[in-house]
């Protein structure tokens, strides 16, 4: 307090505002290198170390400042901003605290960044959904996990292709993550969007169909939560094409963007066509009404199609 009321006298004010200058545009220089290189290699200490020189920038201003308004004859601004000083170094301190707290404690320091690789897995196809995102922090890398929930029928390899695709876009994106821990789940959908050939247009009282690529019609029906909600039937543009009708009605499906067909038997090239955009197939082993055929997919009474059928007919390659 006595510094507060008796301030001394600042001896040779101009050889220490001149250091006070220098060393407030050194440590700012230094302090951006710092931190731009920290960033570009994800170093946590080396962007601290940056920011702890731009606090000596103000550090620096703050005693210029002090000297300056002292040597103008305000003997108590040198006071006033030695207190600054302190005050200002005591804010620094606790923030800094902070993150380093939060770095031992295993917390996610970046949630925008979870964010953006959440919206990154939930955009490659086939994924249901995402969940439990973590991010890991040690030294200048992060280390992630997530799970991801995928068609229940998916096979092992396709499963395998996705998270590797997820990995991939996450890590071209994000230099700084090491690796990333993707848990598969099958998805709970509720919502799911059926294809079924039709030999007639009545809706649901229309007759399904034992060919597939030949057929005149396809039904849609969309169901949530195994009620039907919606149907409407398209004539089967592929019946048309004099070559591949399988494989034409099978990508006229994919572009209905439906998640499972029911047929009773199709080749190999429609077959491979619908697995690999992860359509679900079942056996339909008779011909019934459309009504008759969503109670049996409902009621968990239909087979899936694990290989494609042996038929005769070259329509439904």
């Amino acid at each position: 307090m006595d510094k507060l009321f008796e301030p001394s006298i600042v001896l040779f004010p101009s050889v220490v505002l001149a250091v006070a200058a220098f060393s407030g545009l050194s440590s700012y220089f230094l302090g951006r290198y710092k931190k731009g290189v920290g960033s570009l290699i994800g170093s946590q200490s080396l962007v601290g170390e940056g920011q702890h020189s731009l606090v000596d920038v103000y550090t620096s201003l703050l005693v210029f400042v002090g000297v300056l308004f002292a040597s103008l004859g305000y003997p108590v601004a040198e006071v006033l901003a030695g207190l600054a000083i302190g005050l200002y170094v005591m804010k620094v301190g606790l923030w800094f605290g902070k993150d380093a707290v939060l770095v031992l404690m295993d917390a996610c320091l970046s949630p925008q960044k979870a964010k953006e690789m959440k919206e990154i897995a939930e955009g490659v196809r086939g994924v249901r959904g995402v969940h439990d995102l973590r991010l890991h922090k040690s030294g200048p890398v992060s280390f992630g996990e997530m799970h991801i929930e995928v068609e229940e029928a998916l096979p092992l390899e396709k499963a395998h292709e996705i998270s590797d695709e997820i990995e991939g876009k996450i890590r071209e994106c994000f230099k700084d993550i090491e690796s990333i821990t993707i848990h598969v789940e099958p998805a709970q959908k509720q919502k799911i969007k059926v294809g079924i050939p039709a030999v007639e247009d009545k809706r649901l009282e229309s007759k399904t169909s034992a060919h597939f690529g030949n057929v005149p019609f396809f039904a849609f029906i969309e169901l949530e939560n195994n009620q039907t909600k919606y149907v409407y039937v398209k004539v089967n543009s592929a019946a048309r094409m004099a070559r591949k009708k399988g494989i034409g009605a099978a990508q006229f499906l994919v572009d209905e963007k439906v998640d499972a067909v029911l047929a009773g038997g199709m080749g190999e090239g429609p077959f491979h066509l619908l697995r690999d955009n992860l359509v679900q197939i079942f056996v339909l082993p008779e011909q019934v009404e459309l009504k008759e055929a969503i109670r049996l997919l409902n009621e968990n009474k239909l087979e899936r199609m694990t290989a494609p059928f042996e038929k005769n007919e070259t329509d439904d390659r």
